[in-house]
């Protein structure tokens, strides 16, 4: 049995609990990465590993437009959100699972 509440991670849909998860919030239609896990606002989580992070923000020349789409479509929810900001937000994640 699962402990705590279980979330779906956004990148390969695996069900666990919250607590084996980063998560991810939308904050003033910005999508931002929650270390402490307290923001306000709809939470989004995905798997603390390299393969589930690059999957859903790794932005490469080819990809950039598609990682976009895709990520509002995960998303569901009015969010501004550039390239820069996705590479960003992808390093940020890496350094989160390699430190």
């Amino acid at each position: 049995m699962l402990q705590g509440t279980e979330r779906t991670c956004i990148s390969c849909r695996l069900k666990t609990s919250k607590d084996n998860l980063l998560r991810l919030v939308v904050v003033d239609d910005r999508l931002t990465f929650d270390s402490v896990k307290k923001l306000q606002g709809r939470g989004y989580y995905i798997c603390p590993n390299i393969s589930c992070i690059n999957k859903c923000f790794d932005v490469t020349n080819k990809r950039e437009m598609k990682q976009l789409i895709n990520l509002k479509k995960i998303i569901k929810t009015k969010i501004e959100i550039t390239t820069g900001q996705l590479r960003e937000l992808h390093g940020l994640l890496i350094a989160e699972v390699t430190d």
